[in-house]
């Protein structure tokens, strides 16, 4: 039923209307992913010539000089993604490609000098909107129970015990994110009960 109607309304498209919105979806996507790579990549020609071909993995030159391979796509996006939102941040944020590890050094709302390190922080969380964007100010947690369902690496439970959470419960059903959290919980003060530890 759906592929009949489909093809009834591809009938009533003309072929320019067909080329002139195929040509205007290549310049937006292509185009923007043009500037968004020039602005972080030394080698940004290269690296979306790999990317449309598909040929990973891609060693990609950071506009800082860093050597980073790329193995896919996700992980392509997710590091572009994590240098624009921490490009106004630098002082903020140290990371480490390699390890896929994120420190956020100053935080406004921490009073003392203590650090926040999350494993797997650059490709698979939104830890800098998390606790650079403030995603979850208006929640009122401060001595209230949260549950994390879902809690990925851990990054949104982490921000709610440092912002006055009486107690943390994080689950997170993949293994491989579960490990991250460990590493994590091993290197907090903040009291967070894992289900997998």
């Amino acid at each position: 039923m759906i592929a009949n109607t489909i093809k009834r309304s591809n009938k009533n498209i003309s072929l320019f209307d067909k080329i002139s919105s195929h040509t205007n979806f290549i310049i937006k996507t292509r185009g923007t992913a043009l500037f968004v790579y020039y602005k972080f990549y030394r080698n940004y020609l290269n690296i979306l010539t790999c990317m449309i071909r598909k040929k990973y993995p891609i060693e990609a030159i950071l506009r800082n000089g860093r050597h980073v391979t790329l193995h896919d796509y996700t992980e392509m996006v997710a590091l572009t993604y994590f240098l624009s939102m921490t490009k106004n941040h630098r002082n903020e944020v140290e990371y480490d490609i390699k390890e896929n590890k994120t420190t956020f050094l100053s935080l406004p709302y921490l009073n003392n000098n203590s650090k926040v390190t999350l494993y797997g922080g650059i490709t698979n969380s939104d830890a800098v909107g998390v606790f650079l964007g403030n995603i979850y100010e208006y929640l009122p947690v401060v001595g209230k129970t949260v549950i994390d369902i879902g809690a990925n690496i851990a990054d949104s439970s982490i921000y709610f015990a440092i912002r006055g959470a009486k107690k943390v419960i994080a689950l997170e059903p993949f293994q491989k994110t579960m490990k991250w959290q460990r590493e994590i919980s091993n290197q907090i003060i903040f009291q967070i009960k894992l289900p997998c530890c």
